[in-house]
């Protein structure tokens, strides 16, 4: 047999639900917070530049990558793939320049900082930029 309750919780215990089941909710239910949606370039080194084109639908995430080492194209228009906060980047063989056919195969992935940058594992910080980071071809 069941009893029916009429017992109406405390403010305080209904308070204390809300503040146990809200910070489990906070999995970008509403979508991520920061946008990956645009330009970015990252020095690689004194000559050496990797740039990114992105877009970004939800969390979803899609563009190019390309790299130059002083003022030779290393890889352009390789394809980048990820959903937020992360992204990979491939090398394929139909994005290398002339120089550089052993980059094929090669792929790196980097996240979204809470500060607004992008960050890959070996420490290169991809910032936003104001011009296209990967010339078109």
């Amino acid at each position: 047999m069941l009893r029916y309750c009429s017992h109406k919780p405390r403010a305080g215990a209904v308070a204390l639900a809300v503040a146990l089941v809200l910070p489990s909710a906070s999995c970008n239910l509403v979508g991520p917070s920061a946008s990956f949606e645009g330009e970015w370039s990252a020095p690689g080194g004194k000559f050496y530049v990797i740039g990114l084109s992105l877009r970004q639908n939800g969390d979803t995430i899609s563009g190019v990558a390309c790299a130059y080492d002083s003022g030779v194209r290393l890889y352009s228009n390789a394809p980048v793939t990820g959903n937020y906060p992360s992204i990979r980047v491939t090398v394929t063989a139909g994005s290398t320049g002339p120089c550089c056919a052993h980059l094929a195969g090669q792929t790196f992935s980097a996240e979204m900082e809470k500060r607004g940058e992008i960050l890959a594992p070996d420490g290169i910080r991809f910032r936003r930029s104001t011009t296209p980071a990967c010339p078109s071809p």
